[in-house]
């Protein structure tokens, strides 16, 4: 585990460091201070961040805390979406403007000569970004750097879960930290990053996809019962070991219930 809140040492080089996260200028306060945490520890560690650009939400607060630190920031953002704030917020820093139909270019963009990502709370067009590369270091492809998720006040419990599911029930090839570090604070993941870039995951081979699903021996299976109108015979259900607390409140969020990540594959 890496401890968050010990004394960083000098980074050992620069890192080309690409982060994801909302624009929105709806979100939370708690989510944007995460990104004020990571923008100011890249420029103090001399990273070059990354991003889409953005001038509200947590990119928002990326860029400026980086900015105002000294920092170098890469803005990678589609033209339809540049504006004034943008503009305002860039002048002095790198700012990439794409074009096309969609957000292939951008993503592409982003991603190239990246190091190394980390996510931050986002909704679908963060989502979209972790998961694209997320695949591709499960697969082996692309030769991926180091992919962290930042789950700050538990915002990616469900990512969590859903990654614990499909560990269980065959669906990946290969244990979800392998290429996907989880952890609760911004400095967790850039320490991970730091200490793990260069290092690429292997091609995935042709075998069946790795999990923890058993099925029955023959003797098992015999002592099932088969008579006509048995009643079948109960399944473990793999889920069980990965089923969340529940919490009531969770600061920055709206104070609806809503369930904690399974212990096991956060760090």
């Amino acid at each position: 585990m890496f401890a968050a809140n010990s004394a960083l040492s000098s980074a050992r080089m620069p890192l080309s460091v690409c982060v994801y996260g909302s624009s929105s200028r709806s979100t939370p306060e708690a989510y944007k201070a995460a990104a004020r945490t990571l923008g100011a520890a890249l420029a103090e560690r001399g990273h070059l961040c990354i991003n889409g650009a953005g001038a509200e939400g947590v990119m928002g607060a990326l860029n400026e805390a980086c900015k105002a630190a000294g920092g170098r920031v890469r803005g990678v953002c589609h033209k339809m979406f540049v504006d004034g704030p943008i503009t305002a917020l860039f002048d002095g820093l790198e700012l990439i403007q794409t074009e096309g139909d969609g957000l292939t270019e951008r993503k592409r963009g982003l991603i190239e000569g990246a190091d190394c990502f980390i996510a931050l709370p986002g909704g679908p067009g963060t989502w979209d970004e972790l998961w694209e590369v997320a695949c591709a270091r499960q697969l082996g492809v692309g030769r991926t750097g180091p992919v962290c998720l930042v789950n700050t006040n538990g915002y990616y419990d469900g990512f969590v879960t859903q990654l614990a599911r499909a560990h269980a029930d065959q669906l990946l090839h290969r244990p979800p930290e392998e290429f996907l570090f989880i952890c609760a604070e911004p400095l967790e993941a850039l320490l991970y990053c730091e200490a793990h870039a260069g290092e690429h995951t292997s091609a995935a081979s042709g075998e069946h996809p790795v999990g923890e699903r058993t099925e029955p021996s023959p003797a098992q299976a015999s002592a099932a019962p088969t008579a006509a109108g048995a009643a079948a015979a109960a399944v473990p259900d793999p889920m069980l070991e990965f089923v969340p607390d529940r919490v009531v409140s969770c600061e920055g969020y709206d104070g609806q219930e809503h369930a904690t990540a399974p212990a096991r594959l956060m760090r």
